[in-house]
């Protein structure tokens, strides 16, 4: 497993579990970059190293879908052979209201 982060703390924490760790890149671990910044830059290190990738984006709740979900939609992955997996809910309220 990589994480991805520019928090020490979160660095550490995914180092105790075993997760090997990487920056974000320039400028990527800002509130408001977009996320394909750190993806680009963590895929372009991985794949130099001659990694074989399935990647997984995470959130922190309440984005966070339960482990089930990342387990049932990575089996649907490998059996399926697509090369994508979007986790979506039902918005509680008008999406123009969400305050994104």
């Amino acid at each position: 497993m990589v994480v991805s982060t520019d928090s020490r703390r979160y660095a550490e924490i995914a180092r105790y579990y075993g997760a090997r760790c990487l920056g974000c890149g320039p400028g990527a671990g800002r509130d408001l970059s977009p996320d394909i910044d750190w993806v680009e830059y963590t895929l372009k290190g991985l794949r130099e190293e001659g990694e074989t990738l399935i990647v997984s984006v995470s959130y922190a709740p309440p984005a966070l879908p339960p482990a089930g979900d990342h387990q049932a939609g990575l089996a649907g992955v490998l059996a399926e052979d697509v090369d994508s997996l979007r986790a979506v809910e039902k918005c509680k309220q008008h999406p123009g209201r969400c305050g994104w």
